[in-house]
């Protein structure tokens, strides 16, 4: 089913009807998220990845099979949990959870997809703090918010419709799974997050790896734009494959192998 050009032949009140439809089906609810530290491999200098739109780190596993054996491997994933008293700031729910885990540098951060934005602003709030960032190595990035995309409240029910099949799409399910409800707050809250973003230079390197087919891939000006926000320029290198291939076999060796060299060439870029 093409879904796009079904979407696309809508009128304004059926996309409304649908999306409401849709979200009664996850029962309307909106859940509260917060971050959580998980531990995929212990090791020394440990790489914390943040999630990307499905909100899970289980795609680390695979990731963990073609990085160095010694090298820790930690994740930052959404869960259920309280309601925090600041949710229009989460950057800072972020930055708590993982100095939780590691309260001081050196630190080596690394993001997928929109999960990328979060990796580099808690990046530069360590900066900020005087702490060390060793690199920061970006998985197939979204483009960084400039603030002029609108929160989904605020779009056509058209849009507003669209925007719930990519996101599904992005999570591999469907609007209908039982899952999307989940997936849809990782969205809200990411949404929510770019835009309380700020461009500014980071210290850092920035290492990117991206694919090169499909529709979710960064794109030159995105790759462009990321490498305007370091100060030391950017790296990037990419894989053949789509979006969601990178971060799985038999594609991911190869971003492994990628990471695996800047991570070995970040001592000698400190000296």
């Amino acid at each position: 089913m093409d879904f796009a050009k079904d979407l696309a032949a809508l009128t304004e009140q059926q996309a409304d009807l649908l999306d409401l439809m849709l979200d009664d089906m996850a029962c309307g609810s909106r859940m509260s998220l917060e971050p959580n530290v998980v531990v995929v491999r212990q090791g020394q200098s440990p790489l914390i990845v943040v999630h990307g739109s499905g909100g899970r780190c289980l795609f680390l596993h695979a990731l963990a099979r073609h990085l160095p054996n010694g090298l820790g491997l930690w994740g930052i994933e959404a869960v259920a949990g309280e309601a925090h008293a600041n949710r229009a700031e989460p950057f800072g729910t972020y930055l708590a959870a993982l100095r939780a885990a590691q309260p001081s540098g050196p630190y080596r951060l690394a993001g997928y997809s929109a999960g990328c934005v979060i990796a580099f602003e808690i990046a530069a709030r360590l900066e900020e703090a005087g702490e060390a960032v060793e690199s920061l190595v970006l998985i197939d990035p979204v483009a960084p918010p400039d603030g002029d995309t609108p929160p989904d409240d605020d779009r056509s029910a058209l849009a507003r419709l669209k925007r719930r099949f990519e996101i599904a799409a992005l999570a591999s399910i469907t609007p209908l799974s039982p899952e999307y409800a989940f997936v849809a707050q990782v969205n809200r809250d990411l949404a929510v997050s770019a835009a309380g973003f700020r461009r500014r230079k980071l210290a850092a390197a920035i290492r990117i790896v991206h694919g090169t087919r499909g529709p979710y891939v960064s794109s030159p000006e995105t790759l462009m734009a990321w490498t305007d926000l370091s100060a030391r320029g950017t790296d990037c290198a990419a894989v053949d494959c789509d979006h969601f291939e990178i971060v799985r076999e038999p594609y991911v060796a190869d971003t492994g192998r990628l990471m695996t060299r800047w991570l070995d060439a970040t001592p000698r870029d400190r000296a």
